[in-house]
């Protein structure tokens, strides 16, 4: 099967697998209301959508910040304030 979205590197899991996986009728995958009950599939989408792009955002920030610091410095209370922090 052709997944142009998924790149399988190394063995972990087996390009065989994902064909099954696909098929198999007794796997129930998420849904939106799996979430929050008002929730459809395309509102879900939506706001994955939304809050990827916040964390790219938040990437851009801390990526300028670090270009900014002294050579050597350690970054770390950049990386937990403009980083870890807002992503999780």
């Amino acid at each position: 099967m052709n997944y142009p979205s998924i790149e399988i590197q190394g063995s972990v899991i087996a390009a065989s697998l994902l064909g099954r996986l696909r098929h198999d009728e007794t796997l129930r995958f998420q849904r939106g209301r799996d979430f929050y009950p008002g929730y459809t599939d395309a509102r879900l989408k939506d706001e994955i959508s939304f809050v990827w792009q916040e964390a790219k955002g938040h990437w851009m920030v801390f990526q300028s910040r670090l270009k900014r610091l002294d050579q050597g410095a350690s970054a770390v209370t950049e990386t937990r304030n403009l980083w870890i922090v807002p992503l999780l």
